[in-house]
């Protein structure tokens, strides 16, 4: 079966004008764009050239939740487009932003004197009870690739991409550590001085100690380090010891 149907695209126009009310049905065909293919959601591209009245209008017309792309890291500028008058959610390029200053440059997390995941986290009430459809992204095709902006530091990516709810633990073959048993692992771990996380945990002196870092999440699910197990000798002295997550 073969379908035809003419793209049609219109130049930006301020959206105060009367004809950026203008929607070409060829376009917007629910029939064949929303009905056919079975789509449940749709994104809308610049969003912030039609006003959240007119977004509004057209996620009812196709009737399913859509979100829109609104290039600015001001929450209070974005909110405007999110919510009962206007889309069920935005791409949050704030919060982007804080996930680049953040996890790739090595910022503080708390510094609410620039763009931080505690200055926009603090604002997440902007957007009512529409804040859990806002899409999270760390790059995309706008912007640098998040490793760009980390100098290639993988373990910084791994870091950005933990999720809320996650926390870190070690696992291994002594009492300490649980003998390899997740629910009775040491931590989690504390991460004063990103992008480090850090024990403190008492071992038996002179042994050599196996072990793993995992990652459990507040159902209980754990995600265990690829690799072979990282292995240390604990000195009559005490000591420290630095691993990468695999």
């Amino acid at each position: 079966m073969s379908h035809q149907r003419r793209i049609v695209y219109f130049s930006d126009y301020h959206v105060s004008s009367l004809q950026a009310h203008v929607v070409d049905v060829d376009i917007y065909d629910r029939g064949f764009w929303i009905d056919y293919t079975g789509a449940d959601g749709a994104r809308v591209d610049a969003a912030k050239c039609m006003s959240p009245k007119t977004i509004h209008e057209l996620e009812e017309y196709i009737g399913v939740p859509t979100f829109g792309e609104n290039f600015d890291m001001d929450v209070d500028f974005v909110s405007k487009w999110v919510g009962d008058n206007g889309v069920s959610g935005m791409l949050d390029f704030p919060l982007f932003q804080a996930i680049v200053n953040d996890f790739a440059h090595g910022r503080n997390f708390d510094n609410t004197d620039e763009i931080s995941l505690k200055t926009i986290f603090n604002q997440d009430g902007m957007y009512g009870d529409h804040v859990n459809q806002m899409v999270t992204f760390i790059d995309n095709h706008d912007r640098n690739r998040f490793l760009t902006e980390a100098g290639g530091d993988i373990y910084k990516m791994k870091n950005a991409t933990t999720y809320w709810g996650q926390s870190v633990y070690l696992s291994g073959d002594c009492e300490a550590l649980g003998n390899w048993d997740p629910a009775l692992a040491a931590g989690p771990a504390s991460c004063p001085d990103y992008p480090k996380w850090t024990f403190s945990v008492k071992l038996p002196i002179g042994k050599n100690i196996e072990f793993k870092a995992i990652m459990k999440d507040e159902s209980g699910n754990v995600t265990w380090e690829s690799g072979n197990n990282h292995s240390y000798t604990v000195p009559s002295e005490g000591g420290n010891y630095t691993i990468h997550w695999n």
